[in-house]
């Protein structure tokens, strides 16, 4: 049964979308790399596939495939950073004619799925993201999220459960976007920036990192936590900015814990872009608020988008 499980992994991500491709891709493999996958003389015929295929439990299976692959949780600055994302699956349907959709949990820096749960077609990728996050101890873990799931439940969830957030914010939020949107990011001094040429196209990063005016105001959980700068923001830097701004945060800062009930939406000190924190997601400081820019390469004809995404 390994063997046969294993050579179904192999066909389906060298492409094959039915048994029958498996059982053809398995045929045509060879000796060399069936015994890798644990096949000895005896290449499994389309039955063998068909017959242990339907007899295995799917959900078992992941939740054994996923415990082995949890062993090998790699941690940034000390704290185990998740990322989750759904999406649809190529070359599926169920037995209604939907194409599956998952929403899936990556560990950051492997890139390895670490869970994943089914989102059903008459619900949402919100309503499973729960789901899919019981199956972790958040404890100090950062969950990163895109905009859609940059709600208020889910930011109360995962504190509720110890963990930290990192969440996009875009237009879904229209208040917070647009009370980040106004702030000064131009006079906020910059704290990391990459430049990615990859996939045909050039895109630089730049995140900028502080406090909010109105998030400055210390919250009854406050007091018996340690300060996440070495020195406080001046006056100046209030009369300045209209909000805080300390020294650029330094690496090892831990994320907001915090989301504030009577604020509309999850806190603005708490967002943050998620695509250009995921190379050192822990590095974010509390309480931050950032943006991103991204530079087209030369021979496109759109123009830049300067902290088109606030988060």
């Amino acid at each position: 049964m390994t063997g046969v499980l294993a050579a179904a992994a192999a066909a389906t991500i060298a492409g094959a979308t039915s048994v029958a491709a498996i059982a053809e891709w398995t045929a045509d493999a060879g000796t060399d790399v069936l015994a890798h996958l644990g096949i000895g003389a005896t290449v499994p015929s389309l039955s063998t596939f068909h017959r242990i295929l339907r007899t295995v439990d799917a959900h078992r299976f992941d939740l054994r495939v996923y415990t082995w692959i949890r062993l090998c949780f790699t941690t940034v600055d000390g704290r185990t950073v998740i990322a989750c994302d759904g999406k649809t699956v190529r070359g599926a349907v169920d037995a209604d004619g939907h194409r599956p959709h998952l929403l899936s949990a990556y560990d950051h820096t492997t890139g390895a799925s670490v869970g994943q749960v089914d989102v059903h077609h008459k619900t949402n990728e919100i309503t499973q993201l729960t789901e899919l996050l019981d199956q972790f101890d958040l404890t100090g873990t950062v969950i990163t999220l895109d905009a859609l799931h940059t709600q208020r439940g889910t930011a109360e969830y995962i504190v509720g459960r110890g963990g930290h957030f990192v969440m996009c914010v875009k237009r879904n939020q229209p208040t917070l976007h647009s009370e980040l949107k106004s702030l000064p990011w131009h006079e906020v001094p910059v704290f990391a920036r990459e430049t990615d040429a990859g996939r045909g196209r050039r895109i630089t990063r730049t995140v900028k990192a502080g406090m909010p005016a109105r998030c400055s105001t210390p919250q009854p959980d406050d007091e018996d936590r340690p300060p996440h700068s070495s020195a406080s923001p001046s006056p100046a830097d209030h009369d300045r900015y209209g909000w805080s701004n300390g020294p650029p945060p330094q690496a090892g800062g831990a994320p907001s814990r915090t989301s504030h009930p009577a604020h509309s939406g999850p806190c603005s000190r708490c967002a943050s872009d998620h695509e250009s924190t995921m190379p050192a997601a822990s590095a974010v400081p509390a309480r931050t608020a950032m943006s991103r820019s991204h530079t087209p390469p030369r021979h496109s004809r759109r123009p830049s988008r300067s902290g088109a995404d606030v988060g």
